[in-house]
C-alpha cells in the first residue's frame, strides 16, 4: 500500500500517532534521496559526517550506490547508523570502484559477520581499493571466523592502509599477529578486545619486527599480569625488550590492563634505553611500587614528554 494512502487511512481512523510515524518515514526517505543525489553531483565536497542519523540498512545501500560514482569525497563517517549486514555489504562493494575515499569511520553499525566478511574479502574490497588509508571499525560484532580472521589475513597483504582502529572484537589476537608483517600500518588501535595472554605475546613478538608502527594501543584488553609478564620479561621477546630495538613507535597505550607492580618495573627498564617513545599511557594498572622504578627511569629518559598514571594506587 502507498505510504501516503496508509497515513490518510490512519487519520480517518483518528490514529494520529501512527499517521505521524508514517509521515516521518516519508520525510526521511526523501531526505536521503536528496543527500544521495547531492553527493553524486557535487564536485567540491570532500568530507561528510552523518553520525547518529538513523540511516538504517536501506538508506545505507542507497548511499553506497552514490559512492560508486562520486569522485571527490575523501572522508566519510557513518557511525551509529545501524547499517546492518546488508548496508555494510553494499558499502564494501562500493569501495571496489570508488578510488577517491581515503578515510571511512563505521563505529557501532551492527554489520555482523556478513558485513565484516564483505569488508575483509581479499578478492573484492580492501585489497582492491588503493585509496583507503584510514579505517575505523569498532563495535560491529563481525564474528571471529567470518570477520576477524578474514580481516587479519587481509592485513598481511594490504599495502595502503596506514590507520586501523578496531574495538570490541572476538579473537582480536589474530590481528595482533598480522601487524608484524604489514609494512604500511602506522596506527593500530585494538582497545577492549580481550587479547589475553596469547594476544599480548603476539603483540610483543610482532613489535620486534615491525618497522612502520608509530602508535599501538590496546587499553582494557584483558592482558593481566600473566600475559604482560611474558611480554615484559627481559630474558624473552618482550614489549620492554622490543621497545629498545623498535625505532618507530612513539606512543603506547596500556591503560586499564591491571598489569601490577612487576610490569611497572619492567617498563621502567625499557624507558632507560628507549629513545623514540614520547607518549605512554598506564592509567588504572595497579602499578603500586612499580611507579617508583618508573620515576627513576624518567631521570635518564630524555624523550618521553607525556605520561599517564591515573588510578594506580600509588599510596
Amino acid at each position: 500500500m502507498n505510504m501516503r494512502k496508509e497515513a490518510r487511512q490512519y487519520f480517518k481512523q483518528r490514529k494520529f500517532f501512527e499517521a505521524l510515524e508514517i509521515y516521518e518515514e516519508i520525510i526521511e526517505s526523501h531526505l536521503w534521496k536528496s543527500i544521495d543525489k547531492y553527493t553524486l553531483r557535487n564536485t567540491t565536497l570532500t568530507s561528510l559526517r552523518l553520525r547518529e542519523n538513523g540511516i538504517g540498512s536501506e538508506e545505507g545501500r542507497a548511499f553506497a550506490n552514490a559512492l560508486f560514482k562520486n569522485t571527490t569525497l575523501t572522508s566519510l563517517e557513518l557511525s551509529f547508523n545501524n547499517l546492518g549486514p546488508r548496508g555494510g555489504r553494499a558499502l564494501a562493494n562500493a569501495l571496489c570502484k570508488n578510488n577517491s575515499l581515503t578515510s571511512l569511520k563505521l563505529w557501532h553499525n551492527n554489520l555482523g559477520p556478513e558485513g565484516g566478511k564483505a569488508f575483509a574479502d581479499k578478492q573484492k574490497h580492501l585489497l582492491m581499493n588503493f585509496a583507503i588509508t584510514t579505517l575505523s571499525f569498532r563495535y560491529n560484532d563481525i564474528g571471529f571466523e567470518e570477520g576477524v580472521k578474514a580481516l587479519a589475513s587481509t592485513l598481511y597483504e594490504n599495502t595502503m592502509l596506514t590507520f586501523l582502529f578496531l574495538a570490541g572484537l572476538e579473537g582480536a589476537k589474530e590481528l595482533s599477529d598480522a601487524h608484524c608483517n604489514n609494512i604500511t600500518l602506522t596506527y593500530l588501535g585494538l582497545s577492549k578486545n580481550e587479547l589475553g595472554s596469547e594476544g599480548a605475546k603476539k603483540l610483543a613478538n610482532g613489535l620486534c619486527n615491525n618497522t612502520a608502527l608509530t602508535f599501538l594501543g590496546f587499553c582494557d584488553s584483558g592482558i593481566e599480569p600473566e600475559g604482560e609478564n611474558y611480554c615484559l620479561d627481559r630474558k624473552r621477546k618482550s614489549i620492554s625488550k622490543c621497545s629498545c630495538k623498535n625505532t618507530t613507535l612513539t606512543e603506547l597505550n596500556l591503560d586499564e590492563n591491571i598489569l601490577g607492580s612487576e610490569s611497572g618495573n619492567a617498563l621502567a627498564d625499557a624507558l632507560f634505553k628507549n629513545t623514540t617513545l614520547t607518549r605512554l599511557h598506564l592509567a588504572d594498572n595497579n602499578l603500586g611500587l612499580g611507579v617508583k622504578a618508573l620515576a627513576n627511569a624518567l631521570c635518564d629518559n630524555t624523550t618521553l614528554t607525556f605520561l599517564v598514571l591515573l588510578s594506580n594506587e600509588l599510596g
